[in-house]
């Protein structure tokens, strides 16, 4: 039996550009990184792999972030989960920082970000006990 010596972090993102920088980013910060261009793609993933923490893009095409969020929480994995927007409207972006909270997300982060304070936000999140949901 193989043991993990980094957190499983899977990255939910459309945007082949950004998707590999924060993969990047994360590597650089002692992670192991799983990614995923589409909400279907995740949850994939999801089911076949032990993950410890998500960064779920808002809008991914298929289920969306929001939607894998909800699978998260369904299926009692008691995982830390970020969701990101680019969206530049204040209006929406606070809409879709309340709906982060209905659909059990942790974290609400928007475009453009910081990595190094993204992965440190993650590096901490992790640390906390996971809610009972």
């Amino acid at each position: 039996m193989t043991t993990r010596t980094h957190p499983m972090i899977l990255i939910a993102e459309d945007d082949a550009g950004t998707r590999e920088a924060l993969s990047l980013r994360l590597i650089q910060s002692g992670f192991d990184v799983l990614s995923a261009h589409d909400g279907t793609q995740a949850i994939k993933l999801l089911n076949e792999n032990l993950v410890d923490g998500a960064i779920l893009d808002v809008r991914i095409p298929g289920v969306d972030g929001f939607g894998v969020c909800e699978y998260i929480r369904d299926n009692d994995l008691k995982i830390p989960v970020f969701m990101l927007t680019g969206s530049s409207d204040g209006v929406v972006r606070n809409f879709l920082g309340k709906l982060t909270t209905t659909v059990g997300g942790d974290y609400f982060v928007t475009k453009p970000y910081d990595g190094k304070a993204l992965a440190l936000m993650l590096r901490r999140a992790l640390e906390k006990p996971q809610r009972d949901a």
